[in-house]
């Protein structure tokens, strides 16, 4: 005897784009989405996702290179960028309170001059407060909070870090927990560090009086 059991669960594939994510449907359905490439996405702890790049639009909604999308999402209309970043926003890193770092080509940010970095308040509101004075001399790639609440911003012209709120230059990466970068390019360096995404890793950096220290960071 042969027993036959049928269920109306039906699973996904695994990989399978999820349909429920972003259900404004411009006609191919998936939702529009942004209107050029994102760089850097991050989630809070509210389950809410900063995006990042080089768009100027999500979902036919006009917003400048940084938006706060839902859970589902959609696009969070309370999150207030203004003009948002003048040019292209490459990293965005969120701090235990909620406000957020972004690093990339930008010179301003609704209007304000900011060179290269920038903390915005939690509802996208440019933080004033975050002194970065004439900010980086050259393009953020990437940055990484550490435990005590500096931030670590990278240069991708130089591969020189720039250390803590004030952006001090002159600090060396020597080496991501233990391994060696001297002689690796950029992207080799990048690899390292998105290897450790998400958890702490150690850097050992050299400032300008050549002494060697160890920071724990969180990319």
């Amino acid at each position: 005897m042969i027993f036959v059991c049928l269920s109306n669960v039906v699973f996904a594939q695994p990989g399978a784009i999820d349909t429920t994510f972003n259900p404004t449907d411009l006609g191919f359905g998936f939702g529009g989405g942004a209107s050029s490439t994102v760089y850097t996405s991050s989630i809070q702890s509210d389950g809410k996702i900063i995006i990042a790049g080089d768009f100027t639009s999500y979902n036919g909604t006009s917003i400048n290179r940084i938006a706060r999308l839902n859970a589902d999402g959609t696009l969070d209309a309370t999150f207030n960028v203004g003009t948002g970043a003048s040019d292209y926003v490459w990293s965005s890193s969120i701090q235990s309170d909620g406000k957020i770092i972004i690093g990339g080509g930008f010179t301003s940010y609704n209007g304000t001059a900011s060179n290269y970095i920038a903390r915005l308040n939690a509802d996208g509101t440019l933080d004033a407060t975050f002194n970065v004075g004439t900010g980086a001399n050259s393009y953020v790639y990437t940055s990484s909070i550490q435990n005590d609440g500096k931030v670590i911003v990278w240069d991708v012209v130089k591969n020189t870090p720039f250390a803590n709120a004030g952006i001090t230059s002159g600090i060396e990466l020597l080496a991501i927990d233990y391994e060696s970068v001297t002689g690796k390019s950029f992207e080799e360096i990048s690899n390292l560090l998105m290897k450790t995404k998400g958890s702490k890793c150690k850097l050992q950096i050299r400032n300008k009086k050549n002494e060697i220290s160890e920071v724990e960071v969180v990319y």
